[in-house]
């Protein structure tokens, strides 16, 4: 799903897309949302997060994943009302 850089992670565009689709809030959903809330927080574009972006559907659909990702800010978001956009 991710490589790993020398200072950075990226992600496969259709596997993470997969993995958020199934996202249930457990201790591991919820780290790789901080994850990705920290990446998210260290780029300028959400393009740089991805390895590939060959598939323009997923792509659109990660894009407007992230974008919710990148408006938590707290747990109770997290668990409550990030499954519902996600």
């Amino acid at each position: 799903m991710f490589q790993i850089g020398r200072k950075k992670i990226r992600f496969d565009v259709v596997a993470l897309n997969d993995y958020l689709s199934f996202y249930h809030g457990i201790a591991n959903d919820i780290n790789i949302i901080k994850l990705l809330k920290e990446r998210i927080n260290s780029v300028s574009n959400y393009t740089e997060l991805f390895i590939n972006s060959d598939n323009l559907n997923d792509l659109a659909v990660l894009i407007q994943r992230l974008a919710y990702i990148d408006r938590y800010h707290s747990q109770p978001f997290l668990t409550r009302n990030l499954p519902q956009k996600l």
